[in-house]
């Protein structure tokens, strides 16, 4: 084969490569009839990270969940505690929980974990801030005492957002999307992806 050809082959494995790994894992059916959603339980994560598919799956499954009327108002604040909320619904809601694919409780966990993801962005966004202020402050300042005290309130603000105690990958995930994942998780947003053509 020549280079040329190789560079070709290389070139278009690349571009497929990077179209599977960049296309979300999940695409709800389009129109007022949509595909049933089956999620086999042996493919939801057992351990703690929430992965992209699941998070896309959760936020489409949670906006309908909240559409259902299965749920008080206050419904969204079920995901910032830790009891188990999948116990007090109805059982007709747990029924529909389990009909979109999703273990109960783990479906209740995800969002849990989401909603400390988007703390943790948050916290992060907040720590960047405040540390390009003490950059700004530490430029400054020629007094020994203040840059050794805002040398620790940096190295303070690159530990706050840790505190969550989530993976970076979930950040990454979570980040580009922030205003809207929280407003989806808050009941304020209906998450409705289109499936691509």
């Amino acid at each position: 084969m020549k280079k040329s050809q190789k560079k070709i082959v290389n070139a278009a494995v690349f571009v497929l490569l990077a179209y599977f790994v960049t296309r979300p894992m999940y695409y709800p059916g389009v129109g007022d009839n949509p595909k049933p959603r089956r999620i086999s339980v042996q493919l939801q994560p057992q351990g703690g990270i929430v992965s992209f598919g699941e998070m896309d799956n959760f936020l489409n499954v949670w906006s309908e969940f909240l559409e259902q009327g299965f749920s008080p108002k206050d419904m969204p604040a079920m995901l910032t505690a830790e009891t188990a909320y999948g116990k007090k619904l109805s059982s007709r809601a747990q029924r529909w929980i389990k009909a979109q694919g999703w273990d109960v409780d783990r479906f209740f966990y995800t969002g849990r974990r989401l909603k400390s993801v988007v703390k943790a962005c948050q916290l992060k966004l907040l720590a960047q801030q405040t540390r390009e202020s003490l950059e700004i402050q530490l430029e400054q300042t020629e007094d020994p005492d203040i840059r050794n005290s805002i040398k620790k309130l940096m190295a303070e603000q690159g530990r706050m957002y840790q505190a969550e105690k989530v993976s970076e990958s979930e950040i990454e995930m979570v980040m580009p999307h922030l205003n809207v994942v929280s407003d989806i998780l808050d009941g304020k947003l209906i998450y409705r992806p289109k499936r691509k053509k």
